[in-house]
């Protein structure tokens, strides 16, 4: 494990970013719809950029993501894996999270049809 002090853990991280910033230029980012969110897959990047970029990043969250670069995987697999690591850094827009007291008002609504 690398200490978020060192610089081999520096220079990670500014390839990360260098990565996720890459991954931004190509137009598939700007086509493909983010999971959980209505925007593209561009803005989670933008998300996961600035997480790559802040001291408390875990590097092994993404490591998936590397491995499949570095193994030269298809563009598929990449492409799942860049969704897997901006899934990983992206909470729930407000709108698709479900607060409690709406959540029990769906289920009894639902039982009862």
């Amino acid at each position: 494990m690398l200490l978020r002090t060192s610089n081999a853990y520096k220079e990670i991280q500014d390839l990360l970013v260098a990565l996720v910033s890459a991954l931004q230029t190509l137009l598939a980012s700007r086509f493909l719809h983010s999971r959980n969110r209505s925007k593209n897959l561009f803005h989670e990047l933008l998300r996961l950029n600035s997480a790559a970029s802040s001291d408390d990043f875990d590097i092994e969250r993404i490591r998936p993501l590397l491995d499949v670069i570095l193994n030269n995987e298809p563009d598929e697999v990449i492409w799942n894996k860049v969704y897997d690591a901006v899934t990983e850094y992206t909470p729930p827009s407000p709108s698709r999270l479900v607060h409690p007291a709406n959540a029990s008002v769906a289920t009894s609504s639902d039982a009862s049809r």
